[in-house]
Protein backbone atom coordinates (compact mmCIF):
# COMPACT_ATOMS: atom_id res chain seq x y z
CA UNK A 1 0.00 0.00 0.00
CA UNK A 2 1.21 3.64 -0.91
CA UNK A 3 1.52 6.09 1.44
CA UNK A 4 0.37 9.79 0.56
CA UNK A 5 3.76 11.05 0.50
CA UNK A 6 5.20 8.68 -2.42
CA UNK A 7 2.37 8.74 -4.37
CA UNK A 8 2.56 12.50 -3.85
CA UNK A 9 6.41 12.30 -5.06
CA UNK A 10 5.12 9.87 -8.24
CA UNK A 11 2.12 12.04 -9.03
CA UNK A 12 4.85 14.80 -9.18
CA UNK A 13 6.89 12.88 -11.54
CA UNK A 14 4.24 11.67 -13.91
CA UNK A 15 3.17 15.56 -14.17
CA UNK A 16 6.12 17.12 -14.78
CA UNK A 17 6.75 14.96 -17.93
CA UNK A 18 3.18 15.50 -18.97
CA UNK A 19 3.94 19.39 -20.66
CA UNK A 20 6.81 17.19 -22.50
CA UNK A 21 5.19 14.68 -24.34
CA UNK A 22 2.26 16.97 -25.10
CA UNK A 23 4.87 19.70 -26.46
CA UNK A 24 6.88 16.47 -28.58
CA UNK A 25 2.85 15.67 -29.42
CA UNK A 26 2.25 19.06 -31.05
CA UNK A 27 5.58 19.89 -32.37
CA UNK A 28 5.05 15.81 -34.30
CA UNK A 29 1.72 17.34 -35.53
CA UNK A 30 2.52 20.61 -36.81
CA UNK A 31 5.62 19.53 -38.67
CA UNK A 32 3.38 17.00 -40.74
CA UNK A 33 0.65 19.72 -40.97
CA UNK A 34 3.53 22.24 -42.05
CA UNK A 35 4.44 20.05 -44.50
CA UNK A 36 1.00 20.02 -46.28
CA UNK A 37 0.41 23.12 -45.81
CA UNK A 38 3.81 24.47 -47.19
CA UNK A 39 3.00 22.46 -50.52
CA UNK A 40 2.96 24.97 -53.60
CA UNK A 41 -0.20 25.08 -55.60
CA UNK A 42 1.40 24.45 -59.15
CA UNK A 43 1.60 27.34 -61.38
CA UNK A 44 -0.94 27.51 -64.18
CA UNK A 45 0.19 26.80 -67.55
CA UNK A 46 -1.02 29.25 -69.94
CA UNK A 47 -1.22 29.02 -73.62
CA UNK A 48 -0.08 31.93 -76.29
CA UNK A 49 -3.41 33.34 -77.73
CA UNK A 50 -4.18 37.26 -79.73
CA UNK A 51 -7.33 39.17 -79.11
CA UNK A 52 -8.96 39.17 -82.69
CA UNK A 53 -11.85 41.56 -82.23
CA UNK A 54 -14.43 42.80 -79.56
CA UNK A 55 -17.72 43.65 -79.41
CA UNK A 56 -20.81 44.75 -77.34
CA UNK A 57 -24.51 44.27 -77.62
CA UNK A 58 -27.54 44.84 -75.80
CA UNK A 59 -28.76 41.88 -73.67
CA UNK A 60 -31.63 43.49 -71.31
CA UNK A 61 -32.35 46.49 -69.40
CA UNK A 62 -31.43 47.64 -66.34
CA UNK A 63 -34.15 49.49 -64.41
CA UNK A 64 -34.71 51.19 -61.66
CA UNK A 65 -38.21 53.21 -60.05
CA UNK A 66 -38.63 55.97 -57.33
CA UNK A 67 -41.54 57.86 -56.09
CA UNK A 68 -43.77 59.73 -53.74
CA UNK A 69 -46.72 59.87 -52.32
CA UNK A 70 -48.29 62.89 -50.24
CA UNK A 71 -51.44 63.28 -48.91
CA UNK A 72 -54.07 64.58 -46.39
CA UNK A 73 -55.98 62.74 -44.24
CA UNK A 74 -59.47 64.65 -42.65
CA UNK A 75 -60.86 63.30 -39.73
CA UNK A 76 -63.77 64.11 -37.61
CA UNK A 77 -64.64 62.10 -33.78
CA UNK A 78 -67.99 62.66 -32.85
CA UNK A 79 -69.78 62.34 -29.40
CA UNK A 80 -69.81 58.55 -29.48
CA UNK A 81 -65.83 58.42 -29.87
CA UNK A 82 -66.15 57.36 -33.37
CA UNK A 83 -63.87 58.73 -36.26
CA UNK A 84 -64.89 59.27 -40.16
CA UNK A 85 -62.63 60.65 -42.46
CA UNK A 86 -61.06 60.91 -45.65
CA UNK A 87 -57.93 60.24 -47.17
CA UNK A 88 -56.61 62.23 -50.07
CA UNK A 89 -53.65 61.05 -51.75
CA UNK A 90 -51.11 60.98 -55.08
CA UNK A 91 -48.36 59.41 -56.29
CA UNK A 92 -45.82 60.25 -58.57
CA UNK A 93 -43.10 57.82 -59.30
CA UNK A 94 -41.12 57.68 -62.35
CA UNK A 95 -39.12 54.69 -63.90
CA UNK A 96 -36.04 54.44 -66.20
CA UNK A 97 -34.16 52.08 -67.53
CA UNK A 98 -30.56 52.06 -69.36
CA UNK A 99 -29.43 48.98 -71.87
CA UNK A 100 -27.72 46.34 -70.32
CA UNK A 101 -24.77 45.76 -72.43
CA UNK A 102 -22.12 42.88 -72.63
CA UNK A 103 -18.81 42.67 -74.06
CA UNK A 104 -17.88 39.75 -76.60
CA UNK A 105 -14.08 38.83 -77.10
CA UNK A 106 -12.64 37.02 -80.15
CA UNK A 107 -10.03 35.01 -78.95
CA UNK A 108 -7.74 33.33 -81.67
CA UNK A 109 -4.99 30.25 -79.71
CA UNK A 110 -3.58 28.30 -81.88
CA UNK A 111 -5.88 26.75 -85.00
CA UNK A 112 -8.62 27.64 -82.46
CA UNK A 113 -11.02 30.74 -82.12
CA UNK A 114 -13.22 31.39 -79.09
CA UNK A 115 -15.29 33.91 -78.51
CA UNK A 116 -15.67 34.54 -74.95
CA UNK A 117 -17.79 37.00 -72.50
CA UNK A 118 -16.49 38.10 -68.99
CA UNK A 119 -18.46 36.47 -65.87
CA UNK A 120 -19.16 37.99 -63.05
CA UNK A 121 -17.14 36.94 -60.82
CA UNK A 122 -17.47 37.26 -56.49
CA UNK A 123 -17.61 41.02 -56.29
CA UNK A 124 -19.17 41.90 -59.47
CA UNK A 125 -22.16 39.66 -58.91
CA UNK A 126 -22.59 40.82 -55.41
CA UNK A 127 -22.75 44.67 -56.18
CA UNK A 128 -24.46 44.48 -59.58
CA UNK A 129 -27.75 45.86 -58.35
CA UNK A 130 -26.30 48.57 -56.77
CA UNK A 131 -24.00 49.15 -59.66
CA UNK A 132 -26.81 48.94 -61.59
CA UNK A 133 -29.61 51.17 -59.40
CA UNK A 134 -26.95 54.24 -59.12
CA UNK A 135 -26.01 54.48 -62.79
CA UNK A 136 -22.71 54.11 -62.99
CA UNK A 137 -22.50 50.03 -63.57
CA UNK A 138 -21.33 51.05 -67.48
CA UNK A 139 -18.34 52.11 -65.69
CA UNK A 140 -17.48 49.70 -63.35
CA UNK A 141 -18.94 46.51 -65.12
CA UNK A 142 -16.57 47.08 -67.92
CA UNK A 143 -13.94 47.05 -65.46
CA UNK A 144 -14.12 43.25 -64.74
CA UNK A 145 -12.47 42.16 -67.70
CA UNK A 146 -8.83 42.50 -68.31
CA UNK A 147 -9.23 42.65 -72.23
CA UNK A 148 -11.58 46.13 -71.88
CA UNK A 149 -9.39 48.57 -73.67
CA UNK A 150 -7.08 46.38 -75.17
CA UNK A 151 -6.92 46.47 -78.67
CA UNK A 152 -7.26 43.74 -81.51
CA UNK A 153 -3.82 42.07 -82.21
CA UNK A 154 -2.61 42.09 -79.06
CA UNK A 155 -0.87 39.16 -77.46
CA UNK A 156 -2.60 37.78 -74.47
CA UNK A 157 -2.37 34.38 -72.24
CA UNK A 158 -5.07 32.22 -71.86
CA UNK A 159 -5.86 29.03 -69.71
CA UNK A 160 -8.78 26.66 -68.70
CA UNK A 161 -9.61 25.83 -65.79
CA UNK A 162 -12.86 23.05 -64.60
CA UNK A 163 -14.71 24.37 -67.83
CA UNK A 164 -13.75 28.02 -67.35
CA UNK A 165 -11.40 30.38 -69.18
CA UNK A 166 -8.84 32.78 -67.43
CA UNK A 167 -7.06 35.48 -69.87
CA UNK A 168 -3.99 37.02 -68.50
CA UNK A 169 -2.36 40.52 -69.67
CA UNK A 170 0.19 41.53 -67.55
CA UNK A 171 -0.19 40.43 -64.49
CA UNK A 172 -4.00 40.82 -64.28
CA UNK A 173 -6.31 37.67 -64.62
CA UNK A 174 -10.06 37.67 -65.70
CA UNK A 175 -12.81 34.28 -65.42
CA UNK A 176 -14.43 34.52 -68.85
CA UNK A 177 -17.46 32.06 -70.16
CA UNK A 178 -17.05 30.15 -73.85
CA UNK A 179 -20.07 31.53 -76.22
CA UNK A 180 -19.04 30.20 -78.96
CA UNK A 181 -15.72 28.17 -80.65
CA UNK A 182 -14.62 27.20 -83.97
Amino acid sequence: MRTVPSAMKRLSAESSSLPTIIALTIALLASGCGTALAAKKPEPVYQDAILKDFHTEQQGKHCSTSGDTNGTIKADTDSDGTTNGTVTATTTSSTSCTPRMVAFYTVVMGDHTFTLSPTESGGVAAGKGLIAATGIGAFFLKKNSVLYGVLPGTPIKMRSEGGTVYIKVGKRESEYKIVAMQ
